[in-house]
Protein backbone atom coordinates (compact mmCIF):
# COMPACT_ATOMS: atom_id res chain seq x y z
CA UNK A 1 0.00 0.00 0.00
CA UNK A 2 1.02 3.31 -0.88
CA UNK A 3 1.56 5.60 2.28
CA UNK A 4 1.44 9.18 1.15
CA UNK A 5 -0.88 11.43 2.25
CA UNK A 6 -4.73 11.88 -0.28
CA UNK A 7 -4.30 15.26 -1.89
CA UNK A 8 -8.25 15.09 -1.86
CA UNK A 9 -8.87 13.99 1.72
CA UNK A 10 -7.71 14.78 4.85
CA UNK A 11 -6.06 11.99 6.88
CA UNK A 12 -9.20 11.31 8.58
CA UNK A 13 -13.16 11.98 8.09
CA UNK A 14 -16.64 11.21 8.05
CA UNK A 15 -18.26 9.76 5.32
CA UNK A 16 -22.49 9.27 4.93
CA UNK A 17 -23.52 6.21 3.29
CA UNK A 18 -27.28 5.29 2.03
CA UNK A 19 -28.09 1.81 1.65
CA UNK A 20 -31.17 0.41 0.16
CA UNK A 21 -32.75 -3.13 1.92
CA UNK A 22 -34.77 -5.05 -0.73
CA UNK A 23 -36.64 -8.13 0.49
CA UNK A 24 -38.85 -10.19 -1.33
CA UNK A 25 -39.70 -13.57 -1.09
CA UNK A 26 -37.17 -13.77 1.67
CA UNK A 27 -34.38 -13.25 -0.71
CA UNK A 28 -32.41 -10.30 -0.26
CA UNK A 29 -30.87 -7.90 -2.82
CA UNK A 30 -27.22 -7.45 -2.83
CA UNK A 31 -24.39 -6.43 -4.71
CA UNK A 32 -20.89 -7.51 -4.81
CA UNK A 33 -18.04 -4.39 -4.62
CA UNK A 34 -15.49 -4.92 -7.43
CA UNK A 35 -12.15 -6.53 -6.53
CA UNK A 36 -10.55 -3.45 -6.20
CA UNK A 37 -12.56 -2.61 -3.74
CA UNK A 38 -12.51 -5.46 -0.81
CA UNK A 39 -15.03 -8.08 -3.11
CA UNK A 40 -17.65 -7.83 -0.44
CA UNK A 41 -21.16 -8.04 -0.86
CA UNK A 42 -23.73 -5.16 0.39
CA UNK A 43 -26.30 -3.69 -0.13
CA UNK A 44 -26.91 -1.47 -3.22
CA UNK A 45 -26.18 2.66 -1.97
CA UNK A 46 -23.42 4.68 -1.92
CA UNK A 47 -22.06 7.91 -0.56
CA UNK A 48 -24.07 11.02 0.54
CA UNK A 49 -22.58 14.25 -1.54
CA UNK A 50 -21.88 17.32 0.61
CA UNK A 51 -25.71 19.08 0.82
CA UNK A 52 -27.59 16.10 -0.64
CA UNK A 53 -31.06 14.94 0.45
CA UNK A 54 -30.65 11.15 1.78
CA UNK A 55 -33.21 9.75 -0.22
CA UNK A 56 -32.51 11.50 -3.30
CA UNK A 57 -29.06 10.30 -2.80
CA UNK A 58 -30.20 6.77 -2.60
CA UNK A 59 -32.11 6.71 -6.03
CA UNK A 60 -29.34 8.29 -7.84
CA UNK A 61 -26.85 5.56 -6.51
CA UNK A 62 -29.06 2.52 -7.75
CA UNK A 63 -30.18 4.12 -10.62
CA UNK A 64 -26.35 4.54 -11.26
CA UNK A 65 -25.30 1.23 -9.62
CA UNK A 66 -27.72 -1.64 -10.54
CA UNK A 67 -29.90 0.78 -13.59
CA UNK A 68 -33.22 0.25 -11.03
CA UNK A 69 -35.85 2.91 -10.35
CA UNK A 70 -36.52 3.24 -7.01
CA UNK A 71 -40.51 3.38 -6.79
CA UNK A 72 -40.78 3.72 -2.62
CA UNK A 73 -38.60 4.23 0.10
CA UNK A 74 -39.42 4.10 4.02
CA UNK A 75 -39.74 7.01 5.47
CA UNK A 76 -36.74 6.08 8.42
CA UNK A 77 -33.89 3.61 8.15
CA UNK A 78 -34.70 0.01 9.20
CA UNK A 79 -30.56 0.16 10.30
CA UNK A 80 -28.20 2.62 11.13
CA UNK A 81 -24.44 1.16 12.04
CA UNK A 82 -20.93 3.36 12.20
CA UNK A 83 -17.47 1.27 10.79
CA UNK A 84 -14.10 2.28 11.20
CA UNK A 85 -11.99 2.13 8.07
CA UNK A 86 -8.18 1.85 7.91
CA UNK A 87 -6.14 1.86 5.28
CA UNK A 88 -8.46 2.32 2.63
CA UNK A 89 -8.08 2.47 -1.48
CA UNK A 90 -8.62 6.29 -1.65
CA UNK A 91 -5.22 6.16 0.45
CA UNK A 92 -6.41 7.95 3.75
CA UNK A 93 -5.29 7.02 6.88
CA UNK A 94 -8.66 6.12 8.44
CA UNK A 95 -12.12 7.25 8.32
CA UNK A 96 -15.41 7.08 10.37
CA UNK A 97 -18.73 5.76 7.91
CA UNK A 98 -21.69 6.39 9.37
CA UNK A 99 -24.55 4.23 7.17
CA UNK A 100 -28.10 4.59 7.00
CA UNK A 101 -30.29 1.44 5.60
CA UNK A 102 -33.34 2.03 3.83
CA UNK A 103 -35.94 -0.13 2.94
CA UNK A 104 -36.44 0.36 -0.93
CA UNK A 105 -38.75 -1.22 -3.94
CA UNK A 106 -38.05 -1.53 -7.12
CA UNK A 107 -40.16 -0.89 -10.61
CA UNK A 108 -40.22 -4.44 -12.26
CA UNK A 109 -37.83 -6.39 -10.02
CA UNK A 110 -38.55 -9.83 -9.50
CA UNK A 111 -36.10 -11.94 -6.59
CA UNK A 112 -38.10 -14.90 -7.28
Amino acid sequence: MNNQKSKSFPDCFHRVSVKGLCVQNGKVLLVKESDEISGKWEMPGGGLDFGEDIKACLIREIEEEMHLRVIKISDSPVYVWAHRYENNRRNIGWYYSLVLAYRVEFENLNLG
